[in-house]
């Protein structure tokens, strides 16, 4: 049984993931036809942009490797996803003519936090290589 609750907590991250991914395509091609902004607002929207970016790099390669326990490790993943996702709405709405590198920059953010690292927080010590519980 718990086995299961393991599963289902993996398929959780992989929605979430999923769900941010699909929401910066959404937005990127919902909003082509959108004016652009002021260019003033270009260099704004570049750094307010790539900033969440960086902070979201640091928090997947700096802190999630430390993390050992799954609600630490789930808070990690949601703020670093949302601030990669940061980066590719304000990309959209602020980028100005870089509106879709940004966009592209946001998206591989994304990508970086694809959970094929979730299953060690999911793992049971009860359990070994060929699934038998030592007893």
């Amino acid at each position: 049984m718990e086995n299961h609750a393991n599963q289902n907590r993996l398929f959780v991250w992989w929605v979430i993931w999923a769900s941010i991914l699909g929401g910066i395509f959404a937005a990127s091609f919902g909003f082509r036809s959108g004016g652009r902004p002021p260019e003033k607002w270009a260099v704004v929207g570049i750094y307010a942009s790539i900033a969440p970016l960086l902070l979201s790099c640091g928090l997947r390669w700096l802190v999630l490797p430390k993390q050992t326990e799954f609600g630490k490790g789930f808070v990690v993943f949601i703020v670093g996803l949302a601030m990669a996702e940061a980066c590719g709405f304000l990309g959209t709405f602020l980028g100005g003519e870089y509106r879709d590198q940004l966009t592209v920059l946001g998206v591989l953010g994304v990508v970086q936090w694809m959970p094929l690292f979730a299953r060690r927080f999911v793992q049971t010590p009860a359990s070994n290589a060929h699934g038998l519980r030592s007893s």
